[in-house]
């Protein structure tokens, strides 16, 4: 990205949602996203003329999201799952085992392995000898011995090497608000990039879809969650074309047949199953090939 020509391009305002948000994003961060806005920013449409557009269909939430992937090529969305430790005693990490943290950026999951610091006892500002005092005792604070001349002569670099430079810590970060469904986030965004041809973020926001419900177990779930996977369901068979290579149905489709089970006891789910239409018939030619 070229920040520069982002940085002074003229901001465009979006009014965004039926609560009529006013957002002001530079104009050329917009246009290098997408072909279909950076159209309607052009002097051929009112909106370019008057230097604003309305998009009252975009919930507000999607709409940052966009700008955020602009900036960065990436999104936050929410967690959707926390399960307790169920370590026992045995089970617990020793002060030598490497810690395991798991995390998500952007709807990606990731690792983090840390290991205890080692002290160093190589370097050549480590060597310190007790000091004598006054009364010809030893203080219990040791001063340093310069190294031996040879030693930094010889060997520069190891010593510049050896200069510490601390890196600052991470700053976390606080979610101070929730951002809506951990699944519905994802299946918004693919709507909208879909609508305004911004390939890559349609496939990342698939993508991240994919990994939050692959990496779910309905067993484990909660009601409330259950119910959420219905509101995907139905905003993606409302938002999407009926064909069979969709990729959004074909998974909502292919997820739910797997788990039809856990979900066929939630009474939201039944009801929406009765309704009929594309969900219905979709899901049937699914479970249909797991019985085959």
């Amino acid at each position: 990205m070229d920040f520069k020509s982002v940085l002074t391009s003229q901001p465009f305002t979006f009014i965004i949602g039926p609560e009529k948000k006013k957002f002001f994003v530079n104009e050329e961060l917009i246009s290098k996203c997408s072909p279909v806005l950076k159209a309607l920013m052009g002097r051929n449409f009112r909106e370019g003329s008057q230097r604003e557009a309305y998009l009252d269909e975009v919930e507000e939430d999607t709409f940052v999201r966009f700008i955020q992937y602009a900036w960065t090529g990436t999104y936050d969305s929410p967690s959707v799952v926390t399960y307790p430790d169920t370590a026992g005693p045995d089970q617990k990490e020793k002060t030598s085992a490497p810690t395991v943290e798991f995390g998500s950026a952007g709807g990606y999951p990731y690792i983090i392995e840390t290991r205890p610091s080692a002290r160093r006892s190589d370097s050549i500002f480590s060597n310190r000898v007790p000091r004598s005092n006054f009364w010809g005792g030893i203080d219990e604070d040791p001063v340093s011995v310069p190294p031996p001349a040879s030693l930094t002569r010889s060997k520069p670099l190891e010593v510049f090497k050896n200069l510490s430079y601390p890196k600052p810590p991470v700053q976390e970060k606080k979610q101070t608000e929730p951002l809506g469904s951990p699944f519905l986030c994802h299946a918004q965004l693919y709507v909208f990039a879909d609508k305004y041809d911004i390939k890559d973020l349609k496939s990342q926001s698939s993508h991240n879809l994919h990994l939050v419900l692959a990496d779910l177990i309905t067993g484990c779930l909660a009601p409330k969650a259950i119910s959420q996977v219905v509101e995907l369901a139905e905003y993606v068979y409302t938002h999407t074309m009926d064909m069979p290579a969709e990729p959004l149905r074909r998974m909502l489709a292919n997820y739910c047949a797997w788990n039809i089970k856990k979900l066929s006891e939630n009474a939201e789910f039944i009801d929406y199953y009765e309704v009929g239409g594309p969900f219905t018939r979709d899901l049937l030619l699914n479970i249909t090939k797991r019985l085959t």
